[in-house]
C-alpha cells in the first residue's frame, strides 16, 4: 500500500475516535463509479439548502472500507499535515492485513453540509464510542477522479 498523487480506486481520510483505550487514525473509501454516482447526486440534492442559514446537514447511512490504526508497516502512507485525505494504491489483500481499529462497529453514516464538506461517522456497538473522519469536500475528489 502506497501513498500516491494522482487518483486510484481508494481514498485515505484521517480519522479520530471518541474512545480513550481504541487508536483511530483514518478510514478507507472505495472510490468505484457507484460511489461517484452517488456522491454527485447527494451533492446535487444539497444544493436546495445552500441558501437556508438554518442548515446544518444531511446525513445518509453509508459505508467505508474500514476504520484503521497506524502500524509500522504503514505509516508512510498518511495524508500529509495540511490534508484531510489523499489517494492510495492497495489491493484488497492489503486491506485484509491492515489493523482496523479493536472494537466492533455498527452503523456508519455519511454526513454532507451545505458548503459540500463530509465526514463519515461510525459507532461501536458495545458503547458509546464513535469513530470520525476529518471534513473533506466531496466536489473536489469528484473532480479529481
Amino acid at each position: 500500500m502506497k501513498r500516491s498523487d494522482n487518483p486510484t480506486a481508494y481514498l485515505l481520510i484521517q480519522a479520530r475516535t471518541t474512545s480513550e483505550w481504541v487508536v483511530c487514525d483514518f478510514a478507507i473509501v472505495r472510490l468505484d463509479d457507484a460511489w461517484k454516482t452517488k456522491m454527485s447526486e447527494r451533492l446535487q440534492l444539497i444544493t436546495q439548502f445552500k441558501k437556508d442559514n438554518d442548515f446544518s446537514h444531511v446525513a445518509w447511512s453509508d459505508i467505508v472500507e474500514g476504520f484503521y490504526a497506524y502500524s509500522e508497516s504503514n505509516i508512510g502512507i498518511m495524508p500529509k499535515k495540511e490534508e484531510a485525505w489523499c489517494f492510495i494504491e492497495t489491493t484488497r489483500e492489503e486491506l485484509q492485513n491492515l489493523e482496523e481499529v479493536s472494537t466492533e462497529l455498527c452503523g456508519c453514516e455519511l454526513k454532507i453540509d451545505g458548503g459540500g464538506y463530509a465526514s463519515f461517522r461510525a459507532f461501536a456497538e458495545q458503547n458509546d464510542d464513535s469513530f470520525y473522519t476529518h471534513d473533506f469536500k466531496i466536489g473536489e475528489i469528484l473532480n479529481k477522479i
